[in-house]
């Protein structure tokens, strides 16, 4: 995992969070992009279901702000981002989900996020819950 401008991730196993510091236009102190990268690498014995069910707080103000996506073998699974109500600091839950089925072998999972400027963010974050079945 990695984070830069101020962001942070937590969590672990397949609940991950990464969370954005509150922009200094409202009221914090961070004047950066923010952004973040975690991947890991699987190896199926057997096919399988993976489901991504991503939940965030994204800024109101613009939409394609607080962008997030996961991706597996590098086709995107779900993405989700802010919206463009003029909302200014006002901040909104956003959720994406997806599903992939995939076949016996290795497989690379990639979720990354970014604040993609440094405006009009107070506790943003995105969370990402994994989950898997047989199939």
């Amino acid at each position: 995992m990695s984070a830069s401008g101020g962001a942070t991730w937590s969590g672990g196993g397949w609940v991950l969070r990464i969370s954005f510091e509150t922009s200094e236009n409202c009221g914090g102190s961070n004047a950066n992009v923010q952004s973040g990268y975690a991947s890991r690498r699987v190896c199926l014995t057997a096919p399988s279901r993976l489901t991504v069910r991503m939940s965030g707080n994204v800024e109101t103000h613009n939409a394609g702000y607080e962008l997030a996506d996961a991706r597996v073998d590098g086709g995107i699974i779900c993405a989700g981002g802010s919206y463009g109500e003029q909302g200014q600091c006002a901040m909104r839950e956003a959720n994406a989900d997806g599903s992939v089925d995939l076949e016996p072998g290795d497989h690379l999972i990639e979720l990354s996020a970014s604040t993609v400027d440094e405006l009009y963010h107070t506790g943003a974050y995105w969370r990402y819950d994994l989950s898997w079945e047989p199939l």
